[in-house]
């Protein structure tokens, strides 16, 4: 337990930034949210209802939109023709309006009502930055209009599929869903990673970036595999070695979710692995540690394997 309370402060460290400085943000691929999610659909708002609330002294006036969703297609659940949805936002918040008068094509995912934990310490809502209690996010199918952007400034980011690429036009988000949920219709589960900041630059988000969230399914236990052998598949030409074992302890860590001969062997292979990242690029005498070590004896840790503790 020692051990990985130190693994977790470490990799707080390595990600170049003080825990309370800065806030955690959590990046769902297409295929985490599909998995999640208890309907998925395409389609557009055909109807909207504001409702305005009094403002509680010293706030802005919120108001309720109430959502009529044509259904043009359905990938998960059983909606209907046409869905119902609602949201509360601040009065200025033109952005539903702006979806009805362009017949903006959106994919929906609706989650539970009781906001499952997908994995310890989070809330699907707080994980996709949702508003507590309303359980549905949406994905720009057609360019955004730019009068979104006051809202949402991450209304034309891209989107992560599971394989770390980048979706960005509505053909492959659509063909990402599809497939994922096709093959994997039971699929549930989900983990998160943390990744770097040169990774989630890659969708147009500049900020501290934190983690990468993913479904548990037969493709997750190949990726990590190449995560594991070919880190830099994964990362842009210009990267440092560091980041690449970065990849590399991920991979690992994924890995966790397969327990196999094969894997423990791999697993267990890895526990002199010379790759090191810094701990804290704020040290003026930066130290590094094996983050594949640490990562592989969490692992082997996790499936009851005992082993003598790396050197990290």
């Amino acid at each position: 337990m020692r051990l990985r309370s130190i693994g977790s402060a470490l990799a707080l460290a390595y990600i170049g930034r003080l825990a309370s400085a800065q806030e955690s943000y959590d990046h769902w691929t297409i295929e985490a949210m599909a998995a999640q999610a208890r309907i998925v659909f395409r389609g557009t708002i055909t109807d909207l209802s504001r409702i305005e609330f009094d403002p509680k002294p010293g706030q802005p006036l919120k108001v309720r939109n109430m959502l009529t969703l044509g259904v043009a297609e359905r990938f998960k659940g059983s909606p209907d023709r046409w869905m119902t949805l609602d949201r509360e936002t601040v009065a200025s918040d033109g952005r539903y309006e702006l979806w009805l008068k362009n017949k903006t094509a959106l994919l929906w995912f609706t989650f539970s009502e009781e906001d499952p934990r997908p994995f310890p310490g989070s809330v699907i809502g707080p994980g996709l930055k949702l508003p507590a209690g309303q359980s549905w996010t949406a994905i720009h199918l057609s360019p955004p209009d730019p009068a979104e952007f006051a809202a949402d400034p991450r209304a034309s980011k891209g989107t992560f599929s599971m394989d770390f690429s980048v979706l960005n036009t509505d053909a492959e988000k659509l063909e990402a869903t599809r497939k994922f949920l096709k093959n994997n219709p039971g699929a549930t589960k989900v983990c998160r990673i943390s990744i770097p900041v040169l990774l989630t630059n890659s969708i147009g988000y500049t900020g501290p970036s934190e983690h990468l969230v993913l479904p548990v399914s037969p493709e997750l236990e190949g990726i990590a595999l190449r995560m594991i052998n070919s880190p830099d598949t994964f990362l842009p030409n210009v990267h440092t070695a560091a980041e690449a074992t970065w990849i590399r302890a991920d991979g690992v860590k994924l890995l966790g979710n397969f327990n196999s001969e094969k894997n423990v062997t791999l697993v267990k292979s890895l526990l002199n692995d010379p790759g090191k990242g810094p701990s804290d690029s704020m040290e003026s005498a930066t130290k590094t540690y094996f983050w594949v070590r640490l990562a592989s004896y969490n692992v082997l840790s996790d499936w009851g394997i005992k082993v003598s503790k790396p050197v990290l």
